[in-house]
């Protein structure tokens, strides 16, 4: 089933199906500490990553396409066990009702924009986009044999604006995933921009996507999810 039409999108639960590829790569300290509320904690590694992907299927977002930076952060890990990722930047569109929705009911740090796929040769070609000029683009090399299915939650954080409680995106997936090889970063956004900030250090490795089935449920509150993390299994 498509979204609904409109100018604004309706409140969540929202499912979406992708593809797509992630990096995994560590940031800079004092940029991601500068980045995060009081109260929320990166882990020491100061490890995250990049992922870019294009939705063409689901309900209430899609079709849209979308590349974030984020910071795994402590004590909000997802049932499974997973680390929780905090948003550093976002970029998802192009319409505006995507991240006008993403930031008012789960207080993600996004805005207005869009990315692509390419295909060169071996490698799969991310470019990301605002205001019509290139300003990220990502080059990583799939390894197709290593495909196989997943499946869990992964737990996004993020701080509503309105009353600057932390609210906790529980998002279960199932996909095909497959290993990759990191090749290149480049970020081109203009001087000032927050992207800029947010450049990785290092990249650390790489994945591949395809099918990737996930859902956006009502926000938790992040109480709650502590008390999840907590409670002996």
């Amino acid at each position: 089933m498509s979204s609904l039409a409109g100018d604004e999108a309706p409140p969540p639960p929202y499912q979406t199906k992708c593809d797509g590829f992630g990096v995994l790569a560590a940031f800079d300290e004092a940029v991601v500490r500068s980045l995060l509320p009081p109260g929320i904690e990166p882990v020491e590694e100061m490890s995250g990553g990049i992922n870019l992907y294009t939705a063409e299927q689901g309900y209430g977002l899609a079709p849209y396409s979308a590349f974030y930076f984020y910071v795994h952060v402590k004590g909000l890990d997802s049932s499974d066990g997973t680390k929780a990722r905090w948003m550093l930047q976002g970029v998802y569109g192009p319409e505006a009702r995507v991240p006008a929705a993403l930031h008012k009911y789960y207080g993600l740090p996004v805005r207005a924009g869009e990315s692509r796929l390419e295909t060169k040769e071996a490698s799969t070609v991310g470019i990301g986009t605002l205001a019509g000029q290139e300003v990220a683009r990502i080059v990583v090399t799939p390894k197709p044999t290593t495909f196989k299915s997943a499946a869990g939650v992964i737990n996004f954080p993020g701080q509503l604006e309105t009353t600057h409680e932390i609210v906790v995106l529980q998002m279960p997936y199932i996909a095909e995933i497959c290993d990759a090889e990191p090749v290149s970063i480049d970020i081109t956004a203009p001087a000032g921009d927050p992207l800029n900030k947010v450049k990785p250090v290092e990249m650390l490795g790489a994945f591949a996507f395809k099918n990737f089935t996930f859902a956006f449920p009502r926000p938790a509150s992040a109480r709650e999810v502590k008390a999840q993390v907590s409670r002996p299994q």
